[in-house]
């Protein structure tokens, strides 16, 4: 893949969003264009029992998951299921037959004209306000969504800041105003904070279509509980969060797509996040360097990331951000994300092998860390296996010795080896905080590489100073490691 360079609004399923993006924390541009918006993900085959209807549009889904016991499978109906929030009991299987769609947005059709606006009374919808917006004019830390015809309507904090592009609530009268005429189209306000949580335990949620839920930043549409199988799922257009973590769970073969946030936001231990479809997450209102973009995972232990397919998030795609330790990365394609490709920062043990990792942290406007893959303040880690290529910089290491915490806040025991790393630009190396005896007080080695590139380019960082690979090498550096000019 290429540099994303071009700057456009976010696209969603084919067509531009009408709600004009603010400018992002920790970027000077709206969210880039993505190349494609046609998805890979194909819903997977999953059947249903025979002769069971299953609970059909406007029926209780909670009734029938209260009157089926626990280890039971409860069946949704194909159709459009409006305002549902299920908690399920242990041992359940939820699963949607095909075309089963969970909303969790209600309609909205009486507006009435009032001083160039239209307004909507009774609207009693106050969720749980959460998150760091990107600037004091953006409305992110409020959940609710109004969509225009399934597109996201921009939302304004303050009324007199109305107008036709844009929609305000006014929480304490209970009334909606819209900056233009809806005439003829659907207009769908996002309330419902969750689509399935709970207690219960070994849960399983398979083969339906999650979307439009009003779920606060930091919280997700499914609150994954211990033991709980996502299988086969599109979780979509959901303000926060597609998933809130749990452990010992299994999410696989999902698309988790255009969610205000982030697709995953949370903890959890022993969990396995395998051959998922990652993409176009985080539409521009939070800042991505407090916590948007693809997933962010802190506190978790034993965290397996195998054979996802992360792309195109605004901010990073794989980001493990604060008390991770034995973390695995492994054979995951992470492409043209806004930040980092796959970002460790401020975690323990961590392997990171055999991933793709092209054209990512363009975005980033500190562009050391723009990278292919970015480690700090952490470690041990090793890096082994990757293909890295057209990222604005390959692979870098950094340490901050003002970010104290009870990690051990400090970059050491990084073993980077045998990967093949275009360079076409982007550096490696490490800066910050770093002693000038680093690589034998902190275990910070790189062996056995293949480069490729220009020769005359000076594409390696020490400690924080430009050199090319014949003085990386005279430093220490890459024993065993080769390069070549041209393309890899």
């Amino acid at each position: 893949m290429g540099r994303c360079r071009q700057i456009a609004i976010l696209v969603f399923f084919g067509a531009l969003a009408i709600s004009c993006t603010p400018d992002p924390g920790g970027s000077a541009e709206p969210p880039f264009e993505a190349t494609s918006t046609t998805p890979e993900w194909v819903r997977p085959s999953i059947p249903t029992p025979e002769d069971v209807g299953g609970v059909v549009p406007g029926e209780s889904i909670q009734a029938a998951v209260n009157a089926a016991p626990e280890g039971a499978e409860v069946v949704i109906a194909s159709g459009l299921h409006r305002l549902q929030s299920v908690d399920p009991k242990s041992g359940q299987t939820i699963t949607g037959a095909p075309g089963a769609v969970l909303s969790g947005a209600m309609v909205l059709s009486e507006f009435v004209e009032q001083d160039g606006s239209w307004v909507h009374g009774g609207i009693t919808a106050d969720g749980e306000r959460r998150g760091v917006c990107v600037d004091e004019e953006s409305a992110c830390d409020l959940p609710e969504d109004l969509y225009v015809d399934g597109e996201r309507f921009q939302r304004t904090k303050a009324l007199e800041s109305l107008d036709a592009d844009s929609w305000y609530l006014d929480y304490a009268a209970d009334v909606l105003y819209l900056g233009r005429d809806p005439g003829d189209s659907l207009i769908e306000l996002a309330v419902t904070p969750y689509a399935f949580g709970g207690e219960a335990t070994d849960v399983t949620i398979q083969g339906l279509v999650i979307e439009k839920y009003a779920s606060p930043a930091q919280r997700g549409a499914i609150d994954v509980g211990t033991g709980w199988k996502i299988l086969g799922n599109e979780i979509r257009q959901n303000h926060g969060a597609a998933l809130f973590p749990g452990s010992q769970s299994t999410v696989s073969d999902n698309y988790l797509h255009h969610n205000g946030q982030t697709a995953i936001d949370g903890g959890g231990d022993g969990s396995v996040y395998e051959r998922n479809e990652i993409a176009f997450n985080h539409l521009g209102d939070f800042s991505f360097e407090w916590g948007a973009g693809g997933v962010k995972f802190v506190h978790t232990s034993d965290l397996v990331l195998r054979d996802n397919f992360v792309h195109h998030n605004f901010g990073p795609g794989l980001w493990i951000d604060g008390y991770n330790v034995d973390t695995v990365f492994e054979g995951n394609r992470v492409i043209d994300n806004f930040d980092a490709g796959i970002k460790i920062e401020i975690s323990g043990s961590a392997t990171v092998r055999d991933n793709v990792v092209e054209g990512n942290g363009f975005g980033n406007e500190h562009p050391p860390r723009g990278a292919g893959i970015l480690i700090r303040e952490s470690g041990p880690v090793e890096v082994t296996g990757n293909h890295l290529s057209g990222n604005e910089n390959a692979l870098v290491l950094h340490q901050d010795n003002d970010r104290e915490n009870d990690t051990g806040n400090h970059l050491h025991g990084v073993l980077v080896h045998d990967n093949d790393i275009a360079l076409d630009g982007g550096m490696v190396g490490y800066f910050g905080d770093i002693p000038s005896d680093a690589f034998e007080t902190a275990d910070l080695t790189f062996e056995n590489n293949r480069y490729t590139g220009a020769v005359s380019e000076a594409l390696f960082l020490d400690h924080g100073s430009d050199i090319d690979f014949g003085q990386w090498q005279e430093n220490g550096r890459d024993a065993g490691s080769t390069y070549s000019e041209g393309d890899s």
